[in-house]
């Protein structure tokens, strides 16, 4: 997929930039990874031009075999539970490099077998392609969001190629963040224990950098590069951490702000 002039990479970085600002007050505090696959659908609407999208989650102690679809319905997200009996953790993904994967079906004959409810659903909107993006926690498969297309010609449009594979990489490392914090048992909601989760997060973010810059000083750059790669992670859940924390604050001065104008007259 060639890119059709020099100025479109510039744009679809800003657009990807606004994107993703969207997509972190979209997931809100709940910092999970059913909230961020809903993020990634609702801001690519949000973004993009209209065209039909589907999207699915696997979430952390969830049956494999069984996925969540999510169709938008209007401002919100219909959630429906399904078989996947498709289910299979991609060996060779090695790194997070690997974890995602933007795919152009240039016919909507090329989609899987298990999607083909969504191959007659574009089909049936006059759709003739589409592009799907995968998002792994290394070979574990976390969100899938399909998108359909008037033609394969339309993934040149704006650079939305650019712009999918910038916003998606992007996403991905909040996912694997929120990914990560489900598994190890992490409450990221209750504001009680969010100091110190925030602390203990960053600490990790620290030795992660510092694992990676021991791996350059011994010569070892694809350690290095995996060290870093998985400090990105942990940094995305730390700032999942800083947020909920301001709302946190502002939740609590809140009262005190609504009192002031409202005490006894001095000159009364």
């Amino acid at each position: 997929m060639k890119r059709s002039s020099q100025a479109q990479p510039e744009l679809s970085s800003s657009r990807a930039s606004q994107a993703l600002n969207h997509f972190v007050r979209k997931v809100g505090p709940a910092f999970t990874v059913r909230a961020c696959a809903g993020s990634m659908l609702l801001t690519l609407r949000h973004f993009l031009p209209p065209m039909p999208s589907y999207g699915f989650v696997w979430p952390p102690h969830h049956r494999p075999d069984r996925r969540i679809r999510l169709t938008l319905k209007g401002p919100s997200i219909q959630a429906n539970e399904e078989d996947y009996p498709e289910f299979q953790i991609q060996k060779g993904a090695a790194s997070v490099s690997d974890d995602f994967r933007l795919t152009l079906h240039r016919s909507l004959k090329s989609l899987p077998a298990h999607d083909a409810w969504a191959r007659q659903s574009f089909a049936e909107q006059g759709l003739r392609s589409a592009v799907e993006m995968q998002l792994h926690y290394y070979g574990r498969p976390l969100c899938w969001v399909i998108l359909g297309l008037q033609n394969p010609r339309a993934i040149h449009v704006d650079d939305l190629e650019g712009f999918l594979l910038l916003f998606g990489r992007c996403s991905l490392v909040s996912l694997q963040g929120a990914y990560l914090a489900e598994t190890e048992g992490r409450d990221l909601t209750h504001p009680a224990d969010r100091p110190s989760l925030t602390l203990q997060w960053f600490l990790s973010v620290v030795r992660h950098l510092q694992l990676s810059m021991m791996h350059l000083d011994n010569a070892r750059p694809d350690d290095a590069q995996e060290a870093l790669e998985r400090a990105s992670t942990v940094a995305s859940v730390c700032l999942a951490q800083m947020l909920s924390l301001v709302s946190d604050t502002r939740a609590q001065d809140a009262p005190h702000q609504s009192s002031i104008g409202v005490s006894p007259d001095l000159d009364g």
